[in-house]
């Protein structure tokens, strides 16, 4: 049950950053009006060409990783997991440090800019975050799964 509740946090998390992708492109190719103005999606100095295939690769990424983790086909490698950990508190913390002087100083219209972009980079460090932690679930839960079939070691 718990297992489940890790991968359906991922799965929202991956869904919340494709709807970032696809509006991006909605905005770019035919505008709506119910949705944010093209150039609040975008905050780097990033072209739209280079971004959208980096988006794209990192929503392939936490399809492909949720998918796998639901098919209990990631095996959790000790390094999979201080990775994941590194690279999502990394980049919560780089993101947070980003928010900070939009929060603290009162914002400027270049903050506001990227307000709405840096939501979704918060998307994606809680996601590595999400990952890390149910890997470290499935470590130890097919450490005791070992431990109850052939009993612990002398």
């Amino acid at each position: 049950m718990i297992r489940w509740c890790y991968i359906s946090f991922m799965a929202l998390l991956t869904g919340l950053y494709g709807f970032r992708v696809a509006g991006q492109y909605v905005q770019r190719t035919d505008p709506v009006p119910w949705l944010p103005a093209a150039h609040l999606w975008q905050d780097g100095g990033l072209d739209y060409a280079y971004a959208s295939l980096l988006q794209i690769a990192v929503l392939l990424f936490m399809a492909i990783s949720t998918f796998r983790a639901a098919r209990h086909a990631i095996v959790p490698r000790r390094w999979k997991r201080r990775l994941s950990h590194l690279i999502g508190w990394g980049y919560l913390a780089v993101t947070v440090v980003r928010m900070v002087p939009g929060i603290s100083v009162p914002p400027t219209y270049a903050w506001l800019e990227t307000s709405f972009a840096l939501f979704f980079h918060l998307v994606v460090a809680i996601y590595m975050i999400a990952l890390a932690v149910y890997l470290d679930y499935d470590a130890t839960r097919r450490k005791e799964h070992y431990y109850q079939a052939y009993g612990t070691p002398d």
